[in-house]
């Protein structure tokens, strides 16, 4: 559920420890994010903190499906002023917790949910003077959404617990100490943009409904299909453009009604891109044969061996396309010469070939899950 994912945001932004372990998931995705502190210390007061936060969150997680835990190593740097601070009373070692808070403004949180989490630090030997590193480890829980949509992970303040020891082990004059840690204002505290993607979308992909455009002629043709792209967390996809087949009204030398019976066969995958603010860009091989020309309800050519002399390159592009919702898609393309249409093929090619034809489709998807939220649990605020 979604404070499963807000606990492996708050662990993955716990102030002063940035690495991530090189364990991961085949699908997450490595976003990195630096932010300035301040903390507030015993004896040394408010002090300035640089964290260098790094996470492997996948770019797509489906609805329903859980991913894997992802394991987190850090490693953070004191400075020569805190360090001074503790030997100044005599510390030797410390130890202690990181409380991170984050939030997720998610469908159904439109103002964000906000969690804590915690990571233990494992007991560091403090120097003489100087900077030193302090390690700690911990995994995140595996990750559940119920409803599709976009998420946004925000990095929020931080609170250290701190314990430093004597070499002997006891107590120092501080005791254990709690270290209030506030964001300095005006920074991109943005980690990560998921989006939440129906579990049936790489599966059924989008209905398509629109028009094509031969220039030629000017012939408009009706059409329909499917666009179902299997979608990579790069943003990256390769899939299948598949169009049903359409008729064409068309003017045989410019004068006389024809029609022309299109169809549409992939000659390869479709392949492209889908940007974050979603542009989408795309591009598809296709066959494209001519079944039968007919001129007032007789056959004037066409056939099973009528088709264009190369594969058509149909690239199309949307400005807002979702993974969930699908959009809007235009293109244009060239169809080549056609070949094997009879003794008429020269006068049945213009017809069809050409350059500069569009295509205007509009893509809504094939299933939409029916969303619940589950009630949250576990530890919030």
């Amino acid at each position: 559920m979604i404070e499963r994912l807000l606990g492996a945001a708050a662990l993955a932004t716990v102030a002063m420890l940035p690495a991530v372990a090189p364990a991961t998931p085949a699908r997450a995705d490595q976003v990195s994010l630096t932010l300035n502190y301040h903390c507030n210390y015993p004896l040394i007061g408010s002090q300035p903190v640089k964290v260098d936060v790094k996470a492997d969150i996948p770019k797509t997680i489906k609805v329903g499906e859980p991913t894997p835990r992802f394991t987190i190593s850090s490693v953070s740097l004191v400075n020569a002023a805190a360090t001074r601070g503790l030997r100044a009373v005599y510390a030797a070692k410390i130890e202690g917790t990181a409380t991170a808070y984050a939030s997720v403004v998610a469908p159904g949180y439109p103002n964000g949910l906000k969690v804590r989490a915690f990571l233990p630090i494992a007991s560091t030997p403090i120097p003489d003077s100087g900077e030193f590193p302090v390690k700690a480890d911990g995994s995140t829980p595996s990750l559940t959404f119920d409803e599709p949509g976009h998420a946004k992970i925000v990095v929020g303040d931080l609170l250290l617990t701190l314990d430093p020891k004597l070499a002997d082990g006891t107590e120092t004059g501080l005791l254990t100490f709690e270290s209030e840690c506030t964001q300095d204002p005006g920074q991109n505290n943005v980690l990560a943009e998921p989006e939440i993607v129906p579990a049936a979308d790489a599966d059924k992909g989008f209905a398509l409904k629109g028009t094509t455009t031969l220039k030629t002629t000017g012939a408009v043709a009706p059409l329909t299909g499917s666009f179902k792209p299997a979608f990579q967390d790069a943003g990256t996809f390769t899939g299948e453009l598949m169009l049903n087949p359409a008729t064409a009204a068309v003017a045989l030398l410019g004068l006389i009604p024809a029609s022309a019976d299109l169809a549409f066969q992939p000659a390869g995958p479709a392949t492209g891109t889908l940007a974050a603010d979603g542009k989408l860009t795309a591009d598809a091989k296709t066959d494209i044969s001519v079944p039968s020309v007919k001129v007032f309800g007789l056959e004037l050519g066409g056939g099973t061996d009528c088709h264009t002399s190369a594969p058509a390159n149909i690239a199309l592009t949307s400005p807002n396309f979702s993974r969930t919702a699908g959009g809007d898609l235009t293109g244009t393309y060239a169809l080549p010469a056609l070949t094997g249409c009879g003794a008429l093929n020269d006068l049945i090619s213009p017809l069809i070939s050409g350059l500069g034809n569009t295509i205007s489709l509009a893509g809504s998807p094939v299933t939409q899950p029916t969303v619940t939220v589950t009630p949250l649990n576990g530890r919030t605020q």
